[in-house]
């Protein structure tokens, strides 16, 4: 009944990972090793232990279910539809959950209460022998006594059972679980697939306000590229009038310039030519001043050529008397001879 219970539990966790045909018969083989392979291997019988000679120690019990390592349950195929990621961690649980196989026939069992399976740590042991020392002390069972062993296993075999069955139980919580956040995962895909929609629906909504929004744009770009043409021809018109007026007032100015120009050069001209015959009178007046001033200091030049002149004939006479006299002083002869030939008395 509970191994129905089991295979239910885990068809439904199959169903809700959608798994392939490969994957569910894969499952299938590492659940069937759930549910065990036969039993245990017996103790070694052939060992003879002289129950006299044999003393108690706590040490002779070991746990029978690590006796040997767990088999490797066959690979199932894999499937396009399941993640490598969540299938392995399912198989190693599924295969630590399988019964150890029986030794074969051929091969002398080795099995010892004090032989642990090579995968069992020290505390796992150790805790091991601690659940064994507490059934041998609760059931009096004597070390040494020919059955002790077979008690100590047929205890081991209801732990395993015990312990099989919590692991089965968590897997089956472990099966609700995946299965809830299975539900959880497909609620929230859901509502993912809910946002996309309304997002798609807000983004449908933003693009077509945008290409409203665009036309309205690109029309008002239109009005607002005619209104500038008309506004460019308006203001070239304007341009073009000013233009005219100004060349017309520049034309005015420069006639008007030119005439003022014209009046300014013949005022010019009559003032220049009153200015020259002004100079020429006034150099013709510096000329008959200049000739007056030369004739007269040429009559001075003369005047004082002359008076000159006069002045060296009184001198060279004066000169003359003096040296008579002198003459007259030292010959008187000379001095009648000379006052006769001058003339003088």
């Amino acid at each position: 009944m509970h191994a129905a219970v089991v295979r239910a539990h885990f068809l439904l966790f199959l169903a809700c990972l959608d798994w392939s045909t490969e994957d569910v018969a894969g499952a299938w083989k590492d659940l069937d090793n759930l549910e065990g392979l036969g039993p245990l291997p017996a103790p070694d019988s052939g060992k003879d232990e002289d129950s006299s000679t044999h003393e108690p120690n706590i040490e002779d019990a070991s746990a029978a279910s690590e006796a040997s390592p767990a088999p490797e349950a066959d690979a199932a195929p894999e499937s396009p539809n399941r993640s490598a990621e969540f299938r392995l961690p399912l198989r190693q649980n599924l295969q630590s959950l399988a019964r150890p196989k029986p030794a074969p026939l051929d091969e002398e069992p080795t099995w010892s209460p004090l032989s642990p399976s090579p995968e069992v740590t020290t505390e796992e042991y150790e805790r091991r022998l601690e659940q064994v020392q507490r059934y041998v002390d609760a059931h009096r069972i004597n070390p040494g006594s020919p059955d002790w062993k077979a008690q100590v296993t047929l205890w081991q075999q209801a732990q395993q059972e015990e312990e099989r069955q919590s692991q089965v139980e968590e897997l089956r919580q472990r099966l609700e679980e995946a299965a809830e956040q299975r539900r959880q995962q497909e609620e929230a895909a859901k509502r993912f697939e809910e946002e996309v929609l309304q997002k798609k629906r807000e983004y449908d909504e933003a693009v077509q306000r945008l290409r409203e929004a665009e036309a309205e744009h690109r029309q008002q770009q239109e009005e607002d590229a005619r209104r500038r043409a008309e506004e460019e021809a308006e203001q070239k018109r304007r341009q073009e009038e000013q233009a005219l007026r100004i060349e017309e007032e520049v034309a005015e100015r420069i006639q008007q310039r030119v005439e003022e120009e014209t009046r300014r050069l013949a005022q010019e001209a009559q003032r220049r030519q009153r200015e020259l015959e002004e100079e020429q009178r006034r150099l013709a007046a510096m000329e008959a001043e200049r000739q007056r001033i030369l004739e007269e200091e040429a009559k001075r030049h003369v005047a004082l050529e002359l008076e000159a002149q006069r002045r060296e004939v009184e001198e060279g006479e004066r000169q003359r008397q003096r040296l008579l006299r002198r003459l007259c002083c030292r010959d008187k002869p000379l001095s009648v001879a000379t006052k006769a030939a001058s003339g003088r008395p």
